[in-house]
């Protein structure tokens, strides 16, 4: 089982608000999906776009996400 975690990132004077969605494999390498925030959508329904984009962006393979919850304004999200 895998743990993907989506965090919020505020807006600097040279970069929007934006998502990041990070995880760390078996082997200890980690990956990463950054993508703009999406005001037309709530924060969850941003940080599983953040989730998905991670997830097409490695080759995992067919995923299942088995649980998702939030801790400390971040989301977690795990995968099997």
């Amino acid at each position: 089982m895998k743990a993907i975690k989506a965090k919020y990132i505020g807006a600097t004077n040279t970069k929007g608000s934006r998502w990041k969605a990070t995880t760390k494999d078996a082997a200890g390498i980690i990956h990463s999906f950054t993508m703009p925030y999406n005001y037309a959508k709530s924060t969850f329904e941003n940080a599983k776009e953040a989730y998905n984009g991670l997830i097409s962006k490695t080759d995992w393979g067919n995923v299942e996400m088995t649980g998702w919850g939030v801790y400390d304004d971040d989301y977690y999200f795990t995968i099997k």
